[in-house]
């Protein structure tokens, strides 16, 4: 029996082995690789479904705002999913601060979930790519352009990108393995792109072509 389960563990620990191995050599080559800044920028429109937001959604409005993208290729839709905290009426403040932000605020109809509200933002948006992001998610100036820049090639049809957790999190030790453990997922999300097995994406940062989730037919 000792034998039996010293082999199964070496099995085991083994293909672990080779699976991190793997990991850290996909890892390897996104870091290596490179973008080449794209000539001809598409119409984006960035979705942003919320519910109870009105702690940060400010903040992630402003974000958007400050891109460094052409306000004509640029367009936000904010989806109120039923928040019963003002979320709506801090979106409609954040849009009078940004004038020159296309942006508006639609409310989803029925009993609301994430997924009605991106089917309704990808309805009404005219942006040739959608990108999905939270309420709660902020971002440098320069992140549209380069989730842009990665889908330059006309064969791309999804971009993801990483998210870390930085602020609401305790500083206790589980608080610390909740940011590592987002750490490691998007370590492991880039590796499984790179190596053409993905296992997953964060829905808080990734681009698709909105012909392409018309044609799938959504949700």
């Amino acid at each position: 029996m000792t034998t039996l389960f010293t082999m199964i563990l070496s099995v085991v620990v083994s293909c672990y082995a080779a699976f991190i191995a793997w990991c850290l050599l996909q890892w390897w080559r996104t870091a290596a690789a490179g973008y080449v800044r794209s000539q001809g920028l598409p119409k984006v429109t960035v979705l942003l479904p919320v519910r109870n937001e009105a702690s940060a959604i400010a903040n992630t409005i402003s974000c958007i705002a400050n891109q460094d993208y052409p306000d004509d290729r640029l367009e936000l839709i904010v989806l109120d999913d039923h928040s019963t905290d003002g979320t709506s009426a801090i979106v409609d403040r954040s849009f009078a601060l940004a004038p020159s932000l296309n942006a508006r605020l639609l409310v989803v109809p029925g009993p609301g979930s994430k997924k009605a509200a991106i089917a309704l933002g990808v309805e009404h948006a005219s942006g040739e790519w959608i990108l999905a992001t939270d309420g709660d998610t902020t971002f440098g100036r320069g992140w549209v352009r380069s989730m842009m820049d990665a889908a330059a090639d006309p064969e791309v049809r999804l971009v993801c990108g990483p998210v870390l957790l930085k602020n609401g999190l305790p500083s206790t030790l589980p608080g610390r393995i909740a940011s590592m453990e987002s750490a490691a997922l998007s370590v492991l999300a880039a590796a499984g792109i790179t190596g053409r097995h993905p296992f997953f994406c964060n829905g808080a940062n990734m681009a698709y072509r909105r012909e392409d989730f018309i044609k799938s037919g959504g949700y």
